[in-house]
């Protein structure tokens, strides 16, 4: 598991790594032109397979995971150090939880930046397999 306390709700949230490991996997498997393909809205074309296999998973996860999301890329961009991980979530709770997913699918480099910002909280993706995490029907679990 990874993730914090929110600090303004006091609850934990968190992200299987394995789940973190597959979302960055499918960000990579993207390439670093994501933002263009998706849009302004994070409408995905039904031609990039890779970009809408992301989109699936994102919306797959319930909103406190994409929260998390949010709160590492912030800091893998250098919006928030992580120490100010709490800060991060904060304001990624914030946000209108509808919309996480679209953030996230505009931010350049999502698979290199949700990597950098998850090892600078100290995840290990060493324990996690290469390949994706086992998906049912396109659902991440």
């Amino acid at each position: 598991m990874f993730g914090k306390f929110n600090g303004a709700a006091r609850e934990h949230v968190d992200v299987p790594l394995d789940r973190l490991a597959e979302i960055v996997h499918l960000a990579r498997a993207c390439g670093p032109d994501l933002p263009s393909s998706a849009g302004e809205s994070g409408a995905v074309p039904e031609a990039d397979a890779s970009a809408r296999d992301l989109r699936r998973a994102l919306d797959a996860l319930p909103e406190d995971e994409r929260a998390v999301l949010l709160a590492i890329a912030l800091i893998g961009r250098g919006d928030f150090s992580a120490r100010d991980f709490d800060v991060a979530l904060t304001q990624a709770f914030d946000r209108d939880t509808g919309a996480i997913a679209a953030t996230l699918l505009g931010i350049p480099a999502l698979g290199e930046t949700l990597e950098q910002g998850a090892i600078a909280c100290g995840a290990d993706f060493s324990s996690v397999s290469s390949r994706p995490a086992s998906r049912l029907n396109g659902r991440l679990h």
